[in-house]
């Protein structure tokens, strides 16, 4: 499973990231033993409803930062998942967003 194989190599390489939006922005700190992309996937799936899904480009600000527009999601229970450009690892976190919300993205099965 290519999931599976991604979740060990964020595992391998200690990979995880705090994620914060303030409604407006997401900022996304990034901390592990990864060489640093200039962009990271960052996918926002909705529990039940597939078409209020996202997919949202974070861009690095520098030191392990990343940082973009927040797709202004509706309020609800989302399924987080950030994978590297080359798609070699992903980590994964779930949150209940309101406009405001912070979460910690992990190798951690859901």
């Amino acid at each position: 499973n290519q999931q599976k194989h991604r979740l060990d190599m964020a595992r391998e390489q200690q990979i995880s990231a705090f994620l914060r939006s303030d409604g407006h922005q997401l900022e996304l700190t990034l901390e592990g033993n990864s060489q640093t992309d200039d962009v990271l996937t960052l996918q926002f799936i909705h529990a039940t409803r597939a078409d209020f899904d996202h997919s949202v480009q974070l861009k690095t600000l520098g030191k392990g930062r990343y940082g973009a527009t927040s797709p202004g999601l509706p309020a609800g229970n989302w399924y987080l998942r950030l994978q590297s450009a080359d798609m070699s690892w992903e980590i994964r976190a779930r949150v209940q967003t309101g406009e405001k919300f912070q979460t910690r993205l992990s190798s951690d099965e859901l």
